[in-house]
């Protein structure tokens, strides 16, 4: 059975997260520097983290 997870996320925490996996991806495929966010990005993202890990503990274990 296939199950969704939804985030709602305003523009700019959006455009961080681009940004971030962006800027992880070209660190991994070409050895850039990885991103520097200013605090209010840093606290942006933090808050999608803590959001994306309490709604994975509800679902219970992925394996």
């Amino acid at each position: 059975m296939h199950r969704e997870l939804t985030i709602r996320l305003d523009l700019a925490t959006a455009r961080d997260l681009r940004d971030l996996i962006y800027g992880f991806g070209e660190h991994i495929a070409a050895g850039e520097s990885l991103p520097i966010f200013d605090s209010a990005s840093s606290q942006r993202l933090g808050k999608v983290l803590d959001v994306l890990e309490e709604l994975l503990r509800d679902r219970g274990p992925t394996r």
